[in-house]
């Protein structure tokens, strides 16, 4: 076994034994995994719009954002930004101020409800506009990322989200469908205290660059524990590197 993999495994052996929620944290969120190879647009859909609550603040913070909007989202992929008597938010001037956006149908009953910012709300938006083109081309819409290098995933789901989609946004969606991690804070934490992250800059926002450099250390300890390529796999050892350093067991 390499160093990387014995402190890892040490690590998870003493985090299971001292918080067994977190092992209940794992496992839930391994079952709720969306796997692209056969998920339809009903599938995709609420882990996707979910993404961009949790931009730029804290994970608890964008939790409660999501359970404000979850009860109103059910379905409406197929409405917001698609007729604008139903749901559409337009970017009128510059920045992410309320007055830079112009909203008919639902749209400004949904924020009045929410509270939810603008920009946050076009971001979802723009996921919804993104799945109804890729649901006109294909009935699994994103089945065809899972053989896509990462880097080239991440601009994609970019590019096709549109504005407010940065990488680490694009990151977070792509880890609920078991192709990739979200280079958070703890994770990165972890990363580096494994002997990981060599060539990782230290920054409170990883780079495009090192965020893909994270996916690929990440990627080859869990490839290490099975020694095959598993989306599961992944998806624990992602969320138990997090856990590792939000439980304080760096020390």
């Amino acid at each position: 076994m390499t160093l990387d993999l014995i402190r890892y495994t040490a690590l998870e052996e003493e985090l299971y034994a001292r918080f067994p929620e977190a092992k209940a944290e794992t496992e839930q969120l391994i079952a709720e995994m969306v796997d692209p190879r056969s998920a339809g647009p009903d599938e995709i859909w609420p882990v996707l719009w979910s993404k961009p609550l949790y931009s730029n603040t804290r994970d608890e913070i964008g939790t409660r954002y999501v359970e404000k909007l979850r009860p109103l989202m059910q379905g409406t992929w197929l409405q917001w930004g698609h007729d604008e008597h139903a749901f559409r938010i337009t970017l009128s001037g510059k920045g992410r101020k309320a007055d830079a956006f112009y909203a008919t149908g639902a749209a400004q009953a949904v924020q009045n409800a929410t509270g939810i910012a603008w920009w946050r709300l076009h971001a979802i938006q723009g996921g919804a506009t993104a799945l109804r083109r890729r649901t006109g081309l294909s009935e699994k819409p994103y089945a065809d990322l899972v053989a896509a290098p990462l880097s080239l995933s991440v601009q994609i789901v970019r590019a096709e989200m549109g504005k407010w989609w940065g990488h680490i946004t694009a990151l977070h969606f792509l880890t609920d469908l078991g192709l990739a991690v979200k280079p958070d804070l703890h994770l990165v934490r972890s990363v580096r205290f494994l002997g990981m992250g060599d060539q990782i800059k230290a920054a409170a926002v990883p780079s495009p660059d090192d965020s893909i450099r994270i996916n690929e250390a990440v990627r080859n300890l869990a490839y290490k524990l099975v020694k095959h390529d598993d989306p599961k796999t992944l998806r624990r050892v992602d969320k138990n590197l997090m856990a590792i350093s939000k439980y304080g067991l760096l020390i």
